[in-house]
């Protein structure tokens, strides 16, 4: 059988020439085994099916839990800030994307609504030193998203928005502002909670240019806040999951993957390394650059064929004596002596707490590469010359 014959499985099994011309027990089962496992066929599949929506979990106090991201529109850069609870919007013009302009509007900000407990992100440049140290000092948690998968952080795209539908509203009529603008949407009611933002975050409602009664400014608590936004949020939900269902992997360490490429959207193997904390999170090895990169698992899927493919060896199945060399200088496996290769296609004893010490070695370069640059003083000393004593 060819790769012709393997595309379109599924017709493929329920072709009634196949019956007509060649019948064997179990052929639909070996056939699909047969596509599964083609490498042409996995590497130019399409896109998997979203699976079912995670909610994040709602908070009990307002400005405990901020999402956080970058907004550029001509040019021009915006640090875009929105609280969980109130949906209160903050946006801030930046003369520059750097982890010190973020550090600087994120202190001015916290100076005037206090310190929240998590702020949710994208990688850049927020899992930068400058920020990891700044979010230590403030003592909050930085959460960030799976690089290429920024709907995790929905909130936080939403506001982005809004804030861009108002800087070009702002852009073609010269008497608007951002500050206007901004104002507006803080004291407009929110659908289903019946209460502005400004309500829900300062429990008092701002006056504007508008005409309003001096018995509306005063302050009042709005009571059931978490049980509308709970309603609110399983409406979302249901929605979202009607056109979702995809399959939902679960991978170890060590265990043999296809990845997608988000630009090319072509799959290419890889093995993952460890799963992290954030949900549907790993950091997976790409067999063939031997790159090490963070994956939600919509990008990924298994390789049932993985034992026979990757293009490099991967290092924790090297002997304890050639773990100790650079990720990127894998040794490819043409170049490694097979009496030092287990051959998986054979009967060979392979010592597993060997593999695991390996592995743990592995992670642990893996961890020091990715860990941010330590700027250290220098240590050289320096002698004087020796000069001919005449």
């Amino acid at each position: 059988m060819s790769s012709d014959d393997e595309c379109g499985p599924s017709k493929r099994l329920k072709s009634e020439e196949d019956d007509k011309t060649v019948f064997w027990p179990g052929i639909n089962s070996d056939l699909e085994t047969f596509v599964t496992k083609c490498s042409v066929c996995a590497e130019v599949a399409p896109s998997q099916k979203k699976p079912e929506m995670i909610q994040h979990d709602i908070p009990d106090l307002p400005w405990w839990q901020i999402a956080v991201d970058i907004l550029e529109l001509k040019g021009l850069f915006y640090l875009v800030v929105v609280d969980y609870y109130s949906k209160w919007i903050d946006a801030i013009q930046m003369k520059n994307k750097t982890a010190h302009t973020v550090v600087d509007i994120l202190s001015f900000l916290f100076s005037i609504h206090g310190v929240p407990k998590v702020v949710l992100t994208d990688n850049n440049p927020f899992k930068s030193y400058v920020c990891t140290e700044f979010a230590k000092e403030q003592n909050f948690k930085i959460v960030t998203c799976s690089p290429h998968f920024h709907q995790s952080n929905g909130l936080a795209e939403r506001a982005v928005g809004i804030v861009k539908s108002m800087l070009k509203k702002c852009f073609r009529d010269p008497k608007a502002t951002l500050q206007n603008c901004l104002l507006q949407y803080r004291i407009t009611p929110i659908t289903g909670l019946g209460a502005s933002p400004a309500q829900l975050l300062m429990s008092r409602q701002l006056r504007s240019s508008l005409p309003i009664h001096v018995s509306k400014l005063k302050p009042s608590v709005i009571p059931n806040v978490k049980t509308l936004l709970s309603q609110k949020s399983d409406l979302t939900k249901n929605y979202y999951d009607k056109t979702a269902g995809g399959e939902e992997y679960e991978f170890s360490p060590s265990d043999y993957v296809y990845m997608q490429n988000p630009f090319t959207k072509e799959w290419e193997p890889g093995i993952i390394v460890e799963k992290l904390d954030e949900p549907r999170s790993y950091l997976v090895k790409n067999s063939g650059t031997s790159r090490v990169v963070r994956r939600n698992v919509t990008f990924l899927k298994p390789n049932p064929s993985g034992q026979t493919k990757p293009y490099c060896t991967p290092v924790y199945m090297l002997p304890a004596s050639r773990n100790n060399v650079p990720i990127i200088n894998e040794i490819p496996n043409n170049d490694i002596p097979q009496n030092n290769v287990p051959n998986l296609n054979q009967d060979a004893q392979i010592n597993l707490n060997e593999i695991d010490l390996n592995l743990q070695r592995w992670r642990e370069q893996i961890r020091n590469r990715m860990d941010p640059p330590v700027n250290r003083t220098r240590t050289r000393t320096i002698k004087k010359p020796d000069r001919l004593n005449l």
